[in-house]
């Protein structure tokens, strides 16, 4: 049985709900003073050999940290929004933030908050 990319899950639940943002898996073209959200996985495990716990660090920015607390917000809102819209491609059977936010300042006034999340996932059945 094929897993989850537990990463294009998040992201694209986050550009359905934040269509106004980008976010992707690296900062590759990203310019400072836009909104942007990175998502990347960061370890986790595989339960019971289908249940998937992955760790997934999200990295909110924005051009002032006024900017950032508010995307964060809706970050968690979208994340927590979850179990109302499940993707096609995959279950998603909690969503739990376990670590953050936590506020990374930028040399520029720019904003820039980190959290950690456990996203539990497993692959839709019967095709």
């Amino acid at each position: 049985m094929a897993g989850v990319d537990v990463e294009m899950v998040v992201c694209q639940r986050l550009r359905d709900a934040l269509p106004d943002v980008e976010v992707g898996t690296s900062l590759v073209g990203w310019t400072a003073g836009t909104r942007h959200v990175l998502v990347r996985r960061t370890g986790g495990r595989l339960r019971y050999s289908w249940l998937d716990e992955a760790d997934v660090m999200i990295e909110v920015r924005a051009e002032s940290r006024e900017a950032a607390t508010a995307l964060t917000g809706d970050v968690r809102a979208a994340l927590g929004g979850f179990a109302e819209h499940q993707p096609a491609t995959a279950v998603v059977s909690a969503v739990t933030e376990t670590r953050g936010p936590g506020w990374l300042p930028e040399g520029d006034g720019a904003g820039r908050f980190r959290s950690t999340w456990q996203i539990k996932t497993h692959p839709r059945s019967g095709g």
